[in-house]
């Protein structure tokens, strides 16, 4: 059934300015929303400063009313009295709210339910040593569940009121139990009543009294820590603030100075700080217990899937009551609205899908994708990352935000949950919490001193790698146990102006290259105020609660999915299976995407088709330019680069294998054509530059393995990218490369035995033609496609693979595309 408004309650400031709106809905529902400033709504509260209902009369009364909804105040406005509420109902009472009622006497009215007492006794403690004095007052012959507005429409009169509140005690906290066993409360503090000789003897243990008004159980996913709310009172009547404590600590009572500073005093003695736990323990009684979830995703609750966010949860049915979660520094922008219906969630669906319009298809498609792939991370494992990559001005930052503002309407391009200038401890912790979600962290620029360089690289390759292999830094506690492992259980979106560095990772996510230009800014515009109104946001709570009740069988679907897609995908042949496979993750959860909107009537079903066909093409393209950016970073083929560069640069040189002179081409090899003598007497004559590292015959380029791994390493690490293998590894790896001309595999050797100056030493024997294509008999050449062979009977072991072929960009192919008249439809 379609939820219809029928009324809605302004929040306004002190000035009278509206800042939100608490809607209601039939069937019964509520939701907030606050002014676009454009004349439309945006359904959050984020930024927005929250206040009690009709402040200004706060403001101006001596005496305020509060009551538990907003119909309540109204009806006690109707007989004259200044009444309030709080957004949100019972148990919301919020702490800043206190300093409105500063010296006011506050009468607080709470509705005849458990709910509704609980609520009035809240909202007394956090007003108590505030108001000049607050009084809870139970309205006479309510029903079961009735409330202050029940009363007035009985009949209920001002004077009537004002004659029970006369008659009311003015609040106090005070201890449930006032004795248990030898302790007791007396004169406003804790005591123990201790046997002796002479009878008994009353020690007060401090000058306070404390109890435990409730525990909560804090869950963020890895680990569950059980704290104890303590609210406390001085012996001379003043309250002690609100504190939580870790229940590990409790015992110790270290917390008391901590929180309540020098005026609450544990006093000093034999036994007496074990005495007073026990007494605050056993005098506080019965106390709630309450679980607070930390992080984001998908929790399987009562039976039930639901997706925790900042405001608290999704599931099947919409908004989950009773939920708290509690995000803390970014992830509290992790907050969604209150899933639409109807054309509303047709529109803020459409909305999201016009934003493949903003620029390039290989860039925004795969970041929709990603968008609507990440809630799966439940159903199958998100091990993938994207990079957006380009210069300052191609719109980066502003493009990730409007993504990431599919989780939150308060994220934008000031506001990102993750940024690589924090530690990576925190990136990994953060990476963990934000569950089935997207998670950007922006600015990747490299800068500073050498070390910093490396740092930034090393932090990236700590998060990224771990977050394609599924995998977490393992610590150890301070008493040999082993500390939770933060495995990132997000899909994570980097941005930078250069890629974090090493051939591994670089394969282990998807590149998306953007440039000044690319991005439609009118387009991108529009996007940024749809996202800060909460349009996208909007989008993704409704596709949270439609995939609510799929969960269990998405489980089984989506792996065998990808699987499919990833076996079509290879098809093409790559330089790395995980690019298949990041690609078919990548358009399974675009094709639910796409199911979801044909199901709430966004798209139809050819759309759905053409869109799904759009995405694949653009997805395999995207996968197919990645083998560029993998064979950038590839150390044999840096190794053959940075060896030319040593040698032009005159950093090194190679010599002729037989006079140990200048070789051919000497000005190729690292030698100076210089002038020697002057005048009649002048000369020239080729001077060798560096250090000696190889050798020349003929075709053949003999490499002195120590030397020039040496000058090679060196170069390298100027440029703050060493080579990240051993010179053993490297060796092996030119060999199955096909770079090295000639090995002796049957000695397990990748150099071989040659004569130099008539001396025989071990070297590594390339192609000239492999270094100095052009140089070549045939023209230019690529590494690993030469003939040239001194042993072709034993060049690779028999185990050997040949080297994978490298191909570019392809023109779609129908005979392996999906097929999508056999999409898998999810049901219920």
């Amino acid at each position: 059934m379609r939820k219809k408004i029928v009324a809605t309650y302004d929040y306004v400031d002190a000035e009278g300015n509206l800042l939100f709106q608490v809607v209601r809905y039939e069937p019964k529902g509520f939701t907030q929303r606050r002014p676009d400033g454009m004349g439309g709504w945006i359904w959050n509260l984020e930024g927005v400063s929250v206040v009690p209902y009709y402040l200004p009369d706060i403001f101006k009364a001596t005496r305020a009313y509060i009551v538990e909804g907003e119909e309540d105040v109204k009806a006690l406005q109707r007989i004259g009295l200044t009444a309030t509420t709080n957004p949100g109902g019972a148990g919301k009472w919020r702490e800043e709210f206190s300093p409105y009622f500063q010296g006011k006497e506050v009468v607080v009215l709470p509705d005849n339910d458990p709910p509704g007492r609980k609520h009035a006794q809240d909202v007394a403690r956090k007003l108590f040593g505030v108001a000049s004095w607050v009084k809870v007052v139970d309205l006479p012959d309510l029903p079961p569940k009735g409330d202050p507005r029940d009363w007035v429409n009985a009949g209920g009169t001002a004077a009537e009121l004002e004659d029970l509140v006369a008659a009311a005690p003015k609040w106090q906290p005070m201890m449930t139990v006032q004795s248990v066993g030898p302790y007791r409360i007396s004169d406003g503090a804790i005591c123990y009543d201790k046997s002796t000789k002479d009878g008994t003897v009353t020690v007060p243990l401090c000058n306070f009294t404390a109890r435990i008004v409730s525990e909560m159980v804090y869950d963020d996913g890895a680990e569950v820590h059980t704290f104890f709310v303590i609210e406390g009172t001085h012996k001379d009547g003043r309250p002690l603030p609100s504190v939580q404590v870790p229940a590990s600590q409790f015992p110790g009572l270290s917390w008391v100075t901590s929180a309540w500073g020098n005026r609450a005093v544990v006093f000093a003695g034999t036994l007496k700080k074990d005495h007073l736990r026990t007494a605050i323990q056993l005098l506080s009684g019965e106390v709630s217990r309450r679980t607070v979830f930390g992080h984001v995703g998908w929790r399987r609750i009562d039976d039930g899937w639901v997706y925790l966010h900042g405001g608290g949860g999704i599931g099947s049915e919409g908004p989950v009551a009773g939920l708290e979660v509690l995000l803390e520094g970014a992830l509290r922008s992790y907050t969604l609205p209150l899933p639409p219906q109807g054309e509303f969630l047709r529109q803020a669906v459409r909305a999201s899908l016009d934003l493949t319009r903003l620029g390039p298809a290989a860039v925004t498609y795969p970041l929709l994708s990603a968008t609507y792939r990440a809630p799966l991370g439940e159903c199958a494992p998100t091990d993938l990352s994207l990079f957006l990559a380009g210069k300052t001005g191609a719109q980066k930052t502003a493009l990730s935000a409007i993504f990431q503002g599919h989780f939150g309407a308060a994220f934008n391009g000031h506001n990102l949950p993750g940024n690589w200038l924090s530690t990576a401890n925190f990136l990994e912790k953060l990476s963990f919490l934000a569950k089935d979600a997207l998670f950007t962290v922006d600015d990747f620029v490299p800068g500073g001193s050498s070390a910093d360089i490396q740092q930034l690289h090393k932090k990236a390759d700590h998060l990224l790698r771990g977050q394609a292999n599924q995998a977490g830094r393992g610590r150890m506690r301070a008493d040999g146990g082993l500390r939770p492992t933060f495995i990132p259980r997000c899909l994570i979106l980097s941005s930078g102006e250069d890629a974090p560095q090493g051939q591994s990772l670089l394969a282990r996510m998807l590149i998306l290259e953007i440039k000044r230009g690319d991005v439609d800014l009118e387009l991108l515009t529009k996007a940024q105020d749809n996202a800060a109104r909460g349009l996208y946001a909007q989008a993704m709570a409704g596709y949270l609660q439609w995939l609510a009740p799929r969960i269990d069988q998405l489980r089984e679907t989506l792996p065998s999915r990808q699987v499919e897609l990833r076996e079509a995908a290879r098809q093409k042949g790559w330089s790395h299976d995980r690019t298949p496979d990041m690609i078919a993750r990548l358009q399974a959860g675009f094709e639910i995407f796409l199911q979801f909107a044909m199901d709430v009537e966004a798209i139809t079903s050819q759309e759905r088709t053409d869109l799904a066909d759009h995405c694949w093409r653009t997805l395999l393209s995207v996968g197919q330019n990645q083998g560029g950016h993998q064979e950038s970073e590839d150390p044999t083929l840096r190794f053959l680069a940075l060896l030319g560069a040593t040698l032009t640069s005159g950093r090194a040189h190679v010599a002729d294998a037989i006079t140990k002179g200048e070789p051919p081409d000497p000005h190729q090899w690292g030698w100076r054509l210089k002038t020697i003598g002057g005048g009649e007497n002048a000369r020239e004559e080729w001077q060798p530059q560096g250090t000696c590292i190889g050798w020349v015959d003929g075709d053949d380029l003999l490499l002195e393995p120590d030397a020039v791994f040496a000058a090679v390493q060196r170069i390298a690490k100027e440029q703050d990218h060493p080579l990240p293998w051993t010179q053993r590894t490297l060796w092996k790896r030119l060999a199955e490369k096909g770079i090295l001309a000639s090995r002796e595999p049957s000695q397990n050797r990748n150099t071989v035995r040659w004569f130099i100056a008539g001396t025989r030493r071990r070297v590594l024997h390339l192609k000239v033609i492999t270094l100095y294509p052009k140089t070549g008999p045939t023209g230019p050449t690529s590494p690993g496609t030469h003939n040239y062979e001194v042993f072709p009977s034993d060049r690779f072991s028999e185990d050997q693979e040949e080297p994978v072929q490298v191909f570019g960009p392809a023109l779609h192919d129908e005979e392996n595309s999906p097929n999508l008249d056999d999409l898998w439809e999810v049901t219920i």
